[in-house]
C-alpha cells in the first residue's frame, strides 16, 4: 500500500469513527466503535466492512476532503 492509500484509509475510518461518536451520543470511544459493529460499518477487528467504506467516502465528499 502507498502513502496516499493509507492516508485515504485513515481518513476514511476516522470519518466513520467520528460519525459513529456523534451518534452513539454516549462520549465515550468505546461506545462508538460498539456503535458502528451494531451498525454494520466495523467487523469485528474494527474493520471497515463496505457499507462503512461507503459511509466515510460520501462523509469525506460532504466536507470536501
Amino acid at each position: 500500500m502507498d502513502i496516499q492509500n493509507y492516508h485515504n484509509e485513515c481518513l476514511r475510518y476516522s470519518a466513520v469513527i467520528g460519525h459513529c461518536y456523534k451518534l452513539s451520543e454516549a462520549g465515550n470511544l468505546n461506545v462508538s466503535v460498539d456503535y458502528g459493529r451494531k451498525s454494520g460499518l466495523l467487523d469485528e477487528n474494527n474493520d471497515l466492512l463496505p457499507l462503512g467504506v461507503l459511509v466515510g467516502d460520501v462523509i469525506l465528499r460532504a466536507h470536501s476532503i
